[in-house]
């Protein structure tokens, strides 16, 4: 727990650093340093947020959470599909994009 104090008009009180959204926790662009279909595992010790698209023709993009869990977003016509998803500390996640291209990996990590 931390103690989270503010300027005019803001509460002050503990705050748990250990949930998703937690102070400590920042968007970070992964788009250079991640690869398509390659697992990862997230050892942050607190959930994270992952929010990945693909530029596509036509196609798909999807994300497997620990080898059950998938979200999937397809279509056709060029356009720009997206998954968003929560992965829970110790769990693995893995994107794909029928072209083999993710194009923007963000996380809140």
């Amino acid at each position: 727990m931390s103690e989270i104090i503010g300027g005019a008009g803001a509460k002050s009180g503990l705050v748990s650093n250990s949930g998703l959204g937690s102070p400590v926790q920042a968007w970070a662009d992964y788009s250079s340093s991640r690869s398509s279909g390659t697992v990862y595992t997230n050892t942050t010790g607190r959930p994270i947020q992952v929010v990945a698209s693909a530029s596509l023709a036509h196609g798909h993009i999807w994300a497997n959470i620990n080898g059950g869990t998938d979200v999937y977003a397809g279509g056709y016509n060029n356009w720009t599909p997206t998954v968003a998803f929560i992965v829970p500390s110790g769990n693995t996640y893995e994107i794909s994009a029928s072209d083999g291209n993710v194009d923007r990996w963000q996380e809140l990590r």
